[in-house]
């Protein structure tokens, strides 16, 4: 793995209610398939600077981009910034790098070592915390410093909801399918228009476990992921969204076999695209940048400070 020695600088361009006992079995009984919550942060702020919309595909590697077919991704290429070497965290499994990009956060500073952590019975203690108890991720941040921002979050794998607060955000959506998962977080992304929504996709996964890295399967979900990219961003078009939206696009981890967790570069390179108002087009990112480094710079793409106990940092080439 790389040692990073230096960083590109970025100029910041920037009741409480009664529930009863029948209506909370009713509450339960229509999320048995798809979780929602929403938090009173009803008041709109006056926006200036971009919103930034963050699409993390489970599984999918430059490695495996390159033999699929993707023109979504190959068109944001052109358009914007890019890297197809990245790097995640040790293990290259899902909880700890999700994590990591959701913390600005190193293994050793968030303590999710494994897919088997649960909140409050970790071995490692986050190293600074949040409202929850957990290590301060990228929605309390944007809430501390801006109360009145709009947050949402649509995730597809049902254990990513438990490594972050849900406390700050206006919706948190989960649906075990990625097409209507995307389906839902684009059409919210559209009407709600919020500021920063994260929505996350683990189809691509499911085909690397089932049937391995390199097979025709893997491929195709990851085809499919950019078809799902390419309708949300035909959507966001069609509201007149595009000029004020940035696209983060990346992934957890890739894989080897029918796995993932070690340190070979398919398992450990990670692909970032991003692209939209004031990001340079046809731009090579540095190839010392971490997972841990995404967090950062949603931060400062909206203005937020970057906390003092993350590791990671902004990063972005300098606009011509």
């Amino acid at each position: 793995m790389r040692l990073r020695s230096h960083r590109l600088n970025l100029s910041p361009w920037l009741s409480s209610c009664q529930i009863s006992f029948g209506l909370l079995i009713f509450v339960l009984s229509c999320t048995a398939c798809s979780s929602k919550h929403f938090n009173k942060h009803a008041s709109a702020e006056n926006r200036s600077g971009p919103r930034v919309l963050m699409i993390g595909v489970d599984g999918m590697s430059q490695l495996g981009i390159d033999r699929a077919k993707t023109p979504t991704l190959d068109k944001l290429r052109k358009q914007g910034a890019f890297t197809g070497v990245a790097q995640a965290v040790l293990p290259t499994k899902s909880s700890p790098n999700w994590m990591s990009m959701l913390t600005g956060a190193t293994v050793e500073q968030h303590g999710v070592t494994s897919n088997s952590w649960q909140p409050h019975k970790q071995s490692i203690s986050p190293v600074c915390v949040s409202g929850n108890g957990l290590f301060l991720d990228v929605f309390s941040q944007l809430r501390a410093e801006r109360p009145k921002i709009h947050l949402s979050c649509f995730y597809d794998w049902a254990d990513f909801g438990r490594l972050f607060d849900w406390s700050p955000l206006n919706t948190v959506q989960h649906y075990d399918n990625a097409t209507k998962n995307a389906h839902r977080a684009s059409r919210y992304f559209c009407k709600e228009k919020p500021d920063f929504q994260f929505v996350h996709l683990d189809h691509v996964d499911h085909k690397l476990h089932a049937m391995g890295f390199d097979s025709k399967a893997y491929a195709k979900g990851i085809e499919k992921a950019d078809r799902l990219i390419g309708q949300m961003i035909s959507n966001i078009e069609a509201a007149g969204m595009m000029d004020e939206t940035i696209l983060i696009i990346s992934a957890d981890h890739g894989g080897k076999g029918r796995n993932h967790g070690g340190d070979s570069p398919a398992e450990v390179q990670i692909p970032i695209y991003i692209a939209g108002p004031g990001i340079p087009a046809g731009v090579t990112l540095s190839d010392e940048i971490m997972i841990y480094d995404i967090p950062a710079t949603i931060l400062d793409l909206l203005g937020v400070t970057i906390p003092d106990c993350w590791t990671g940092e902004r990063f972005l080439p300098k606009a011509k």
